[in-house]
């Protein structure tokens, strides 16, 4: 007699995938070796790129009073540009080709920063390189309150569409099944909005409140098996209410960066920090999560601190041996893993790649049920989810909604089912957040992410 298989179909509240990352290479900085402008006038290190240097391996671009480029491990700087023109907040690279952006001049260099032409749009602020379907090598842009758009490498730029807020970084959500055409994502002053077509327009997140937030950077992390190809993080000082002051806070949206939920929120004493109002985030290749918590103002009792997540934003740990305290403008993470750090006086580098080591999350790595097929919907939701479970054999079946620390909050009665079957589950009194729906047998699992927002 064929032994019945037993189908359990859980509901498991969680803030992010649960990465099984095992034990980690502890994270130990370094500063590079300092330019002679931030030697002398201890300039503050205002922008960060990252690229393939002339000779192969990676060239880290600064601008800290004048705009220098190091190559690979070498001990010197090369002084690539001097003067007022040179000025910039942000840069980008790519082979070749360096942009910079300031608010009454550009500058741009074809030639790896031999020659320079100062002819471009003045004031911009933040730079990505697009990858998507409709954004592919183009050069995508904030100034202020619009997206600007170059598709010669920098040397003419169009306006394309309004952010919503003062704008200052941007990001693009890879295109996946989810959204084909992918996503740009922009942090602004009122929060965090988003554009489903190619920049021309963009809409509010539910992470936006004209007046109330402050979104200081957004960013993507991968995660296997992810409906949308991994999840967007944005880093926001909003007005917390048990302390009437500002609080730094990340958020996770595992919907392309249409509604999130907060993972993470550092007050005022958290990590020996006297006061925080600032924090950025960059997401790695591996999927991890980094985060730099400071204040805005450089006061001598005031100091900044390194976080990173390896479990999808689920835990933060401090990461800050050798790390030299001062506030982060930007981060950046190479090719090969190395995470950088410019700050107010000088550019921090980890002293070795950082890779997670496994990014399986445990509760999923049941192979994939044969047979078995999970829909839910509304997908995010407010209130009513109707989940959908179709058994190609007879089964019994149990349902259960568990909270972030593993305690049933709802269950089902037990019983067999064959073909479709279908439960209401009401959301209305959960917390906002990120849960994974998953149905097991005894060969093999599958599961949905749903997200519920207000």
């Amino acid at each position: 007699m064929r032994q019945m298989l037993r189908a359990v179909l859980t509901v498991a509240l969680v803030m992010a995938a649960s990465i099984s990352v095992g034990a980690q290479p502890p994270v130990v900085w370094g500063p590079l070796p300092s330019t002679a402008q931030t030697v002398n006038e201890n300039a503050m290190v205002t922008a960060l790129a990252l690229a393939e240097a002339p000779g192969g391996g990676t060239a880290v671009y600064v601008h800290a009073g004048r705009t220098y480029r190091l190559d690979d491990d070498e001990r010197d700087w090369t002084l690539l540009c001097r003067g007022a023109g040179c000025y910039a907040d942000a840069l980008l690279a790519r082979d070749s080709v360096i942009v910079g952006g300031a608010s009454n001049r550009a500058s741009r260099s074809a030639d790896y920063g031999a020659t320079w032409d100062f002819d471009g749009i003045a004031g911009l602020e933040a730079m990505i390189w697009g990858a998507n379907p409709g954004t592919d090598g183009a050069l995508l842009a904030t100034r202020v309150f619009t997206l600007w758009r170059s598709d010669d490498r920098g040397r003419t730029f169009t306006e394309l569409g309004a952010f919503g807020g003062d704008t200052v970084d941007i990001a693009e959500v890879p295109a996946s099944g989810a959204l084909p055409r992918g996503r740009i994502l922009a942090a602004a002053y009122n929060g965090v909005t988003y554009s489903d077509d190619d920049g021309r327009s963009f809409r509010p997140s539910s992470l936006y409140e004209a007046g109330a937030l402050i979104a200081y950077s957004v960013t993507f992390a991968p995660e296997p098996g992810h409906p949308f190809g991994g999840a967007a993080y944005a880093a926001v000082a909003e007005n917390d209410p048990a302390q009437h002051r500002r609080a730094s806070v990340v958020h996770r949206s595992d919907d392309g960066g249409a509604t999130w939920a907060e993972v993470h929120r550092v007050r005022e004493g958290d990590y020996g920090l006297e006061e925080t109002d600032r924090v950025r985030v960059r997401g790695g290749a591996d999927g991890s999560v980094w985060a730099s918590v400071g204040y805005t103002l450089n006061r001598p009792t005031n100091r900044s601190t390194m976080l990173v997540s390896r479990d999808g934003g689920a835990s933060f740990e401090e990461v800050s041996a050798g790390w030299g305290g001062h506030d982060v403008n930007h981060i950046r993470i190479s090719e090969e893993g190395r995470v950088y750090a410019a700050t107010d006086s000088a550019v921090w580098r980890t002293t070795a790649p950082v890779i997670v080591s496994n990014g399986a999350a445990p509760r999923e790595a049941a192979p994939e049920a044969s047979g078995a097929a999970l829909e839910v919907s509304p997908n995010p939701a407010s209130g009513a989810v109707r989940i959908a479970l179709d058994l190609g054999a007879p089964e019994d079946e149990t349902v259960t909604v568990y909270d972030a620390r593993g305690r049933a909050v709802w269950a089902s009665g037990a019983g067999p089912a064959r073909g479709g079957h279908a439960w209401e589950v009401d959301t209305s009194g959960w917390a906002t957040g990120v849960y994974v729906v998953r149905a097991e047998t005894e060969d093999g699992a599958v599961s949905v992410r749903l997200t519920v927002a207000r």
